[in-house]
């Protein structure tokens, strides 16, 4: 009897920049096999599966994009298949054959560079790669081990524009001048939306109370009914927030004030980001369902006259 295990280096491979210009990726990792009984003429095959569920009947929709050929919701395919590797064990007088004990044995798997990144946990739709090793006996498949690897694209090494800073400016109301500054529109998962604010009131006797920040996951879908007719959905989520209160606002010195002796304010906040996709998608644009990501800020203004308004903005950062 043969128990069969995949281990990996990493269950993760980002690709660099769109697909068309984006490098292969190596796979690394190594097939575990537990043997309790010998086995003779033993080999593995290695696969990376790629499995799509739509909640769209029409499939056909995601073909050219995710280069999927079927009419099914549910479809798998093989994104690239390795080819058999002879395990090597002991010469015996029937052939080559595997005692007990436990069998290491690494692999490369190199993947080419336009394979579609992974999409979870969205109901619209779904794409999940698994690697399987497959053992054979005798030509035979005897077992079978799987294990989830993850797809991420990230910006090519050379993009500039990514990496700049969003700055966005304007004035509320006519109430206050504003200027949002986050220093790097690329986030990852699990990372840090950092963000400066500055805020100069052009009212006199106007306070700054604090302001709220959120991300804020923006989705739309478009999906047929059993009609026919497409419907577009839309859906939002907080993925983090935090409040930042007069305590925490630096109020410029004097001298940056006007003679009017209206306020200016300089604030800054961390908003850390999910590291799962269960709480956290990345950014999609597949035409018919698109995923985005925004920073929403609003102010909250004392008037002179004592009543509270509040303000807002939003200004787009993209996760990857």
């Amino acid at each position: 009897m043969v128990r069969c295990d995949i281990r990996l280096i990493r269950d993760h491979i980002s690709f660099r920049g769109h697909p068309h210009e984006s490098a292969g990726q190596v796979l690394i990792g190594s097939v575990l096999l537990r043997v309790s009984t010998p086995v003779n003429k033993v080999h593995f095959r290695l696969r990376l599966l790629g499995k799509l569920e739509a909640a769209d009947a029409s499939v056909r929709k995601w073909q050219k994009v995710l280069n999927f050929n079927a009419t099914k919701t549910t479809l798998s395919k093989t994104i690239i298949s390795e080819q058999s590797q002879a395990i090597i064990g002991l010469p015996t007088s029937d052939g080559v054959t595997l005692p007990t004990g436990r069998h290491e044995y690494p692999f490369e798997l190199l993947l080419p560079g336009d394979v579609t990144e992974s999409i979870e946990e969205l109901p619209e739709l779904s794409l999940k790669y698994r690697l399987e090793a497959t053992i054979y006996s005798r030509g035979v498949p005897v077992e079978k081990a799987h294990k989830h690897v993850r797809i991420f694209r990230v910006a090519a090494t050379d993009a500039v524009e990514p990496f700049h800073a969003e700055i966005s400016q304007g004035t509320w109301r006519n109430k206050v001048d504003y200027c949002f500054n986050i220093p790097q529109r690329v986030v990852p998962f699990g990372g840090v939306v950092d963000l400066s604010i500055l805020v100069s009131a052009l009212v006199v006797g106007l306070d700054l109370e604090g302001i709220r920040l959120k991300v804020v996951e923006d989705r739309q879908s478009c999906v047929k009914n059993g009609a026919g007719r497409t419907t577009t959905n839309h859906f939002t989520r907080v993925l983090a927030k935090t409040w930042v209160n007069d305590g925490r606002c630096q109020q410029l010195s004097a001298k940056k004030k006007t003679d009017l002796g209206m306020g200016c304010w300089c604030l800054s906040a961390r908003l850390p980001l999910p590291s799962s996709l269960k709480e956290c998608a990345q950014d999609i644009d597949l035409g018919m369902i698109k995923v985005a990501h925004f920073v929403e800020v609003v102010a909250v203004l004392k008037n002179p006259d004592g009543h509270v308004s509040n303000v807002s903005n939003r200004t787009c950062p993209f996760v990857k």
